[in-house]
């Protein structure tokens, strides 16, 4: 978070587990020390996630990154920072390795409530997605393009 004074790392809490499995959870750094745990995925899915590709939103209330089931799927997760409170989005992608890199972070458009997202749904397609989380609705824009960025004119 660049104008903030807030920090936020992907850790797994090795200190709770459920059945000797641990998850990875997003932890909030304040300048004046103060460490919290913003997610608590172990507790929620009673089994191991893994986080990757956290972006935060212009704002700054939110993070949006990718939430790894385990399974060969991620979905897109949008967490609040002051509450704690996450939301799937339910759109998944395939973790594959027919793509050469990771899935791109959730690219935030400048009015906060709008995500550029990449929608890998077979082992070599995907389609461009803007995703609104004010009221819930993903439409795709292009197929096959990987998200760089979002421009905005000065």
């Amino acid at each position: 978070a660049p104008e903030s004074q807030l920090a936020a790392v992907v850790s797994s809490n090795t200190i709770e587990s459920i059945n000797n499995t641990s998850s990875d959870e997003i932890f909030i750094f304040e300048q004046n020390g103060n460490i919290r745990q913003l997610t608590n995925l172990l507790e929620s899915f009673n089994a191991g996630r893994t986080i990757d590709s956290l972006s935060w939103s212009p704002d700054e209330e939110k993070i949006a990154f990718w939430l790894h089931n385990g399974e060969g799927h991620q979905s897109l997760t949008v967490v609040d920072v002051s509450t704690g409170e996450s939301t799937n989005y339910c759109i998944t992608s395939l973790a594959t390795d027919n793509f050469p890199v990771n899935l791109p972070a959730p690219i935030w458009l400048p009015d906060g409530n709008r995500l550029l997202v990449e929608n890998r749904y077979a082992p070599d397609k995907s389609k461009l997605l803007v995703v609104d989380i004010s009221i819930g609705l993903a439409f795709p824009i292009a197929e096959n393009v990987n998200p760089i960025g979002w421009m905005t004119r000065p």
